[in-house]
C-alpha cells in the first residue's frame, strides 16, 4: 500500500507538541500512537519508530509518531518533564486521533519503548480510545529510578531543583511523582490485549519487569510475552530490530 506522511501539530497546557503521521491508502484506517522513551524523540535508536511505521502503514495501519513536551522537536523543558506530563501529551494525540477522518476511532492502539510502555500502560487503564497495547522493554517499577548514587544525590544539592543527567536535566517533580506511579495496576483496569517484548540481554530495564507485567496480566487478558534472545534496551541490531518490527505488526493486524 502507497504511504502518505505528514507533519502534524498538537498543543497540550500552551506548548505544542511536534509529531509525524502517516497515513495509509486506505482509510478510515486503525491507528496506532508510538510513545518514545526517557530522553527519546519519535524516531528513537536506528529509527525502529519510523521503521515500524512505515511497516504499519504497508499493512493498512496508520501510526502516529510524536515527542513529549520537552523532548525532541516538541516546545518545553526536559527539566519539565513528567510521567503524568506524557500520559497527558498522549491523550491529546489519542483525540487528534480520534478527530480525524484517516482513522477509524473503534481501532487505535498505543505502542511504549522502555518509560514510554509506563506512559502506554498508564495511558491505556486510562482512556477507553485504546484498544489493544505493545510494550517494547517497558518500564513496571520506577524503582529503578529509586536508588541514587552518593554522586547523583550530590548533583541534587548542587543544581538545586534538577540532576544533569549525561546533559538532561531531570526535575525533582519528575523524581517525586514516580514513587506513587504504578502502570501495571493502570494497565490492568481495562481488559485490552497486551503484548510484551523485552531483550534477554537489557541491562536498563531488567527483563523481570517484562515477567512482572505478564504474570500480572495473564489470569485477566489476553496477553503475549516474547522475549528476544541477547537482545539489548533498544533492539540495536537489524535481526532483533526485524523480529520486534515482525511480531508487533502482526499483534495489530490480530487485535485492532
Amino acid at each position: 500500500m502507497k504511504e502518505r506522511r505528514e507533519p502534524v501539530v498538537l498543543e497540550n497546557l500552551g506548548q505544542k507538541i511536534f509529531g509525524v503521521i502517516h497515513i495509509p491508502e486506505k482509510i478510515p484506517a486503525p491507528f496506532v500512537l508510538l510513545c518514545h522513551g526517557f530522553t527519546g524523540t519519535k524516531i528513537e535508536p536506528h529509527r525502529i519508530f519510523v521503521n515500524t511505521a512505515e511497516a504499519l502503514t504497508k499493512e493498512g495501519i496508520g501510526a502516529l509518531r510524536i515527542d513529549f513536551r520537552g523532548s525532541g522537536d516538541s516546545e518545553g523543558s526536559f527539566k519539565d518533564m513528567t510521567v503524568e506530563g506524557e500520559v497527558s501529551d498522549a491523550i491529546v494525540a489519542l483525540n487528534y486521533l480520534s478527530n480525524s477522518d484517516f482513522v477509524d476511532k473503534e481501532r487505535i492502539g498505543i505502542l511504549g519503548l522502555s518509560m514510554g510502555g509506563a506512559v502506554a500502560s498508564l495511558t491505556s487503564g486510562r482512556n477507553d480510545l485504546v484498544k489493544s497495547c505493545v510494550l517494547w522493554a517497558a518500564v513496571c517499577h520506577f524503582n529503578i529510578f529509586f536508588n541514587r548514587s552518593p554522586e547523583e544525590m550530590q548533583k541534587i544539592r548542587d543544581y538545586g531543583d534538577f540532576i544533569d543527567l549525561g546533559g538532561n536535566p531531570v526535575g525533582k517533580k519528575f523524581l517525586a511523582e514516580i514513587i506513587n506511579i504504578k502502570p501495571l495496576e493502570e494497565i490492568k483496569k481495562r481488559k485490552i490485549p497486551v503484548l510484551i517484548i523485552h531483550g534477554s540481554g537489557d541491562l536498563l530495564v531488567p527483563i523481570q519487569h517484562a515477567y512482572d507485567y505478564y504474570n500480572g496480566l495473564k489470569d485477566t487478558h489476553k496477553v503475549e510475552l516474547e522475549i528476544i534472545e541477547g537482545a539489548d534496551h533498544t533492539f540495536n541490531s537489524i535481526e532483533w530490530e526485524k523480529k520486534v518490527i515482525e511480531k508487533t505488526v502482526d499483534w495489530f493486524k490480530n487485535t485492532l
